[in-house]
């Protein structure tokens, strides 16, 4: 290869080797902030400058062409690389994203390929030669189109980076114009040569733009190392000690990190290369609470304690103070923030709050539901966790069950909202599952990230994930050697297990089993208590003699007998000799070898009445297992032995059953007097009859202070009209024992809504304050009732349920628990339904009604059902309480014939008009009628019977089928009556079966409706390639008249000249068009426009005036 000696090549060796050493010298410096771009930038003119060289010495055009093809790889870097570097010096790192990079690389990437393949398309170099001039030869040609671009870009981003300097240096402090001034001096230096040998201004041509890319790069590697542009020589370095336990930044005065220890980098968890020379709020823009430190700091120290998760991903507290740094004029030059370790002390406060509040908290809860919660929330707030849950283990003690006491922090809740929905229909068998293992070790088990577990370990983490939940530790809750509960917490991190947070949960946790096992004892207590007492079987325990020891208030009510006189006695003080000896035999020998009795026995009232049981009797033993009582549950059946006859004996039943209810039953006058009164009421005054008590006042059988509080809540209704429901009172009775009642009184009012006097009902609550220590003998009463029994929280959650719960629902004890009791709504309910259940049992009142339910299997059944408050020792509602009955079969034959009638009635009325259908129900028959102005309207399709006969049978019939019922729903929309349809003829009528004034109108306007929707209807089938109709509309008014025809089918039908006059309408009309006789135009003239036709010859009735109807006449309709 021959080569030529130039003297111009000097300046250009000079230029590579400066270049050269520049490259190397910032690659040893490449950690120092914006080192790598300037060692980039060098790299270029290096390569740039070098191929130059050799460009200079060639002697041939091809030699020539290589030499310049290959400067490119530098040359379009330069300005690029230069401009990474001065968005680093001016802090704004931020825009050199890996995209933003990129692109900038675009227009550099697209003009070296246009470079080497310039021969194709001269985009770069048109007519390229070889220029020999006396000096050296170059490469001569003329710019192409991409040459220019590709200068354009470079100067646009040499402008862009002056822009930035500039505004640079109008912001910066004495400190730092100089750094500026270096960086604007080179950019002007570099432009300058670019653009003398852009015009063509260089000596012999030469390009100077690498040399003065190389000379310039001195002045930026001197400013770069010299004033340390980047990252500014730390001001207080001398005085600071890098090995010291405390975590140290140091700020120079616009607040930019200028040195930073290794203590506080692994506090931030950040290298020192990504946080030297970047602005302080940018730096600890995750934390927010230390912006306040900054609020005048120059004026005084500043310290805040604050908590964080740091680069070990521990939770740790620091003490953070700043103080400001001055030089020796006193000036303001930076500033020091020391952070000072204090998690330790913390840990202890933290620790010791916990313990205190969960002592605290959990007595004043009201149930264990309410502790386990306020539990979960402390531990969470106070130890730094987001989420909180708890399992319980199910009534056999097989599974862990959710507990739904869960609690999540506010910043948490609408993405951890998901996985605790679903988390409540898992379950955890022992050793199965974060939960199982913790309850088969019970043992603390603490998982780093339980969302990248296998599902054998963590069967949730799916969900987890999505949750965002890594970081998880199981607690158990024991008391003595009992599992209580299962607690798991969680972090929205990865984190290794903290023994000091273990150890803190695990504490808190020992505290909490024995108070949350005695919550629970009291809840139950609570509960079974609520149950016996509201319970409407009779209950009686007795010991293995037969004697009664023990019977709940339903057995007065059954037997008439006191519960005094009932006590102490033998089950045969009810007997009625309607049974064989054998009978009782039988029954004492089942039971007396521990197995249960079941079935009905005939009994004898008090009053000598007769009624039949239906008896469950069952053993009960002591914690040995030795026989110590018998327990029966008695259910009246005797209605529903008699529904055959209650028609007729209703009345005498009602008497009876007012006579014999122990529940107190009045009627009074408005002047107070008694009008009835029962016997249970009668016995409280110590009278012997309850007609002693008529004509008189509560005055003549209470002391006058009682009387005269009954009479102030008595005249109270009659003045307000509203009714007192379970109001407490307080009487005497006959013997100045004090009694308290629940009474209910309620307006009567005779046929004109005038109040005549009041009814009212009341119960003697007295004995059930002095029963509540006897409950716990009665827990399996509860579990024998053939009724629904059925004890929910206050949100309608299941926790208890007896077996005629699963018999009658179908649902077993384990998925009824934790469950709504919308788990069995029908929907046949309107939500005013339930709206009002609820209103009335959180009033603290009982709702009695019928309601529609559904079964496990999916079939509805009827029940009528007591819904009824349990209160606390403190008077508040914990719980709801419902009894209910199955009352299936009796809906069902109600329905029965409730469904015929309404069949009957509803096919009538959808043959013939409602009114009509009215009058045939009544009189079996109905007068035809003259009416003297109706209108009738008929329409017919286009092309019908052609069209039909293209079509299949059933796709003919869907297809009138569209249209008709569209009609349908038009003359419904104006109050018109359909009368038949005949083939593809449509008819309907105005102004009957009830006369009206705008039916002319009204038929005309539903007539546009018909037509518009035709027309749209066609659009629509032929955009899909299907058959459409025209239609053709006539109508006529006038008189008609109008009856019922036929007597095994019956039609609603019209005659007259008005109806063939509307039939020729339609076949003198035309496609599109409303066609109108003379009496309809005179009718519908002011309010539609309306086109005269003539005189148009009509079928059998000569010519006839007819309009077409335009359209509605603006602002008529």
């Amino acid at each position: 290869m021959t080569w030529q000696y130039t003297p111009y090549i000097i300046p250009i060796l000079v230029s590579i080797i400066i270049s050269g050493l520049l490259m190397f010298w910032g690659w040893q410096r490449r950690h120092t902030p914006g080192a790598n771009w300037f060692t980039a930038m060098m790299f270029s003119a290096f390569f740039w400058a070098f191929f130059y060289g050799l460009e200079m010495l060639s002697v041939s055009l091809e030699q020539t062409l290589l030499w310049s093809k290959l400067q490119y790889f530098g040359a379009v870097n330069l300005a690029v690389m230069w401009l990474f570097l001065v968005l680093t010096y001016t802090g704004k790192r931020d825009w050199l994203t890996a995209r933003n990079i990129a692109l900038h690389f675009i227009i550099p990437g697209i003009t070296l390929a246009l470079v080497w393949s310039n021969e194709l398309h001269e985009l770069i170099w048109v007519n390229p030669g070889l220029d020999n001039n006396p000096a050296f030869n170059t490469l001569s040609f003329k710019p192409g189109l991409w040459w220019w671009v590709n200068i354009a870009y470079s100067y646009l981003i040499l402008l862009f980076t002056s822009i930035l300097l500039i505004t640079a240096l109008i912001r910066a402090a004495t400190l730092y114009r100089r750094q500026i001034t270096i960086l604007l001096f080179f950019s002007g230096f570099t432009w300058l040569g670019n653009l003398v040998y852009t015009i063509g201004l260089s000596p012999q041509g030469m390009n100077l733009t690498p040399i003065t890319f190389s000379l310039s790069g001195l002045l930026i590697a001197w400013g770069l190392f010299r004033y340390r542009m980047m990252d500014i020589a730390p001001i207080a370095r001398d005085a600071i000690i890098e090995k010291m336990n405390e975590g140290l930044i140091v700020l120079d005065a616009q607040k930019r990190v200028v040195d930073i220890n290794i203590v506080a980098q692994n506090i931030l968890d950040q290298s020192l290369s990504a946080l030297m020379g970047e602005p302080i709020n940018k730096v600890l823009s995750a934390y927010p609470v230390l912006e306040e430190l900054w609020q005048d700091a120059e004026s005084e120290n500043k310290s805040i304690d604050i908590t964080l998760n740091t680069g070990t991903t521990r939770i740790r507290s620091f003490n953070v103070v700043i103080s400001s740094l001055r030089n020796k004029h006193g000036r303001l030059s930076g500033w020091l923030m020391f952070w000072h370790d204090i998690t330790q002390r913390k840990q202890q406060e933290v620790a010791t709050h916990l313990l205190l509040s969960i002592t605290q908290q959990i007595s004043t809860a009201h149930n264990f539901h309410d502790s386990l919660h306020k539990a979960l929330q402390l531990i969470v707030d106070l130890t730094g966790w987001v989420f909180g849950e708890a399992w319980l283990p199910n009534q056999d003690h097989t599974e862990l069950e959710n507990s739904n006491a869960n609690y999540c922090i506010a910043e948490a809740t609408s993405h951890i909202s998901e996985f605790n929905k679903i988390s409540q229909d898992f379950t955890f068998k022992f050793n199965v599952g974060l939960p199982g293992r913790v309850w088969a070790t019970k043992k603390p088990e603490w998982q780093k990230n339980i969302s990248t577990l296998p599902k054998e370990i963590y069967l949730r983490a799916l969900y987890a994930q999505k949750a965002g939940l890594q970081a998880a530790l199981g607690v158990p809750i024991l008391d003595g050697d009992n599992l209580v509960a299962v607690m798991v917490f969680y972090m929205d991190r990865s984190d290794v297990k903290d023994q000091y947070m273990v150890d803190l949960i695990s504490s808190a946790a020992a505290q909490l089993g024995a108070i949350l096992q005695n919550k629970r004892s009291e809840e139950a207590m609570r509960m079974q208590s609520a149950a016996l007492e509201a319970t409407a079987n009779g209950i009686v325990i007795t010991n293995l003699k037969g004697e009664i020891i023990w019977a709940n208030p339903a057995i007065s009510k059954l037997t008439g007998y006191s519960l005094a006189e009932v006590i102490g006695e033998k089950p045969s003080l009810f007997k009625s000799n309607k049974h064989s000896p054998e009978f009782y035999k039988q029954l004492w020998d089942t039971i007396s070898s521990g197995s249960v009795w079941h079935g009905e026995i005939i009994n004898q009232n008090k009053d000598g009445s007769l009624y039949t049981e239906e008896q469950t009797i069952t053993p009960a033993y002591n914690k040995d297992g030795a026989l110590t009582h018998y327990i029966a549950i008695k259910q009246d059946v005797t209605l529903r032995k008699k529904a055959e006859d209650a028609l007729a004996t209703e009345r005498n039943l009602l008497r009876t059953l007012i006579d014999n209810l122990p529940d107190f039953i009045l009627a009074k006058d408005r002047q107070g007097r008694f009008t009835l009164a029962n016997k249970a009421l009668a016995e409280l005054d110590g009278l012997s009859n309850p007609s002693e008590l008529i004509g008189k006042t509560e005055f003549d059988t209470k002391p006058p202070e009682i009387a005269a509080r009954f009479q102030s809540v008595e005249q109270e209704i009659f003045r307000t009209g509203e009714s007192v429901i379970n109001h407490p009172e307080q009487t005497l009775d006959s013997l100045g024992n004090p009694r308290w009642m629940l009474t209910t009184k309620i307006p009567l009012k005779n046929k004109d809504g005038k109040i005549t006097g009041l009814v009212g009902i009341g119960r003697d609550i007295t004995e059930r304050k002095k029963m509540e220590d006897e409950l716990r003998k009665l827990s399996r009463a509860v579990e024998q009732s053939d009724s629904t029994i059925v004890i929910t929280n206050l949100n309608g959650d299941v926790e208890f349920a007896n077996p005629a719960f699963t018999r009658i629902t179908g649902y077993s004890l384990e998925e009824a628990i934790g469950q709504n009791t919308r788990l069995l709504s029908s929907g046949k309910h309107p939500a005013s339904f339930y709206q009002e259940l609820w209103e009335t049992i959180t009033k603290g009142e009982t709702w009695q009604g019928e309601m529609i339910n559904r079964k496990k299997d999916g079939s509805l059944y009827w029940e009528a059902a007591t819904i009824s408050p349990v209160y606390n020792e403190d008077g508040e509602i914990t719980h709801y309480l419902a009894v209910k009955e199955d009352i299936s079969k009796r809906k069902a034959i109600q329905k029965a014939l409730t469904e015929e009638q309404q069949k009957s009635d509803a096919l009538l009325k959808n043959m013939l008009p409602e009114k009509i259908a009215n009058e045939i129900k009544e009189t079996g028959s109905v007068n035809p009628v003259l009416f003297k102005n109706a209108s009738i309207l008929f329409t017919d399709f286009k092309n019908f019977t052609s069209t039909a006969e293209q079509l299949a049978p059933q796709e003919l019939v869907d297809m009138i089928n569209i249209y008709f019922t569209a009609f349908d729903d038009i003359i419904d929309k104006y109050n018109l009556e359909k009368l038949k349809t005949i083939g593809d003829s449509y008819m309907c009528a105005g102004g009957l079966p009830t006369p009206c004034d705008t039916h002319a109108n009204d038929i005309t306007q539903a007539a546009f409706d018909i037509l518009a929707f035709v027309q749209s209807e066609k659009e629509k089938r032929q955009s899909q390639g299907l058959r459409s109709w025209d239609i053709r509309i006539g109508i006529s008014s006038g008189p008609v008249i109008a009856g019922v025809v036929g007597q095994k089918k019956y039609t609603y039908d019209v005659w007259g000249d008005t109806v063939v006059m509307a039939s020729r309408m339609e076949a003198s009309g035309k496609i599109d068009k409303i066609n109108i006789s003379q009496s309809t135009y005179e009718l519908i003239k002011e309010d539609f426009d309306c086109q005269y036709r003539g005189k148009v010859a009509a079928k059998h009735k000569g010519e006839v005036k007819m309009y077409f109807v335009n359209g509605a006449k603006p602002g008529k309709l």
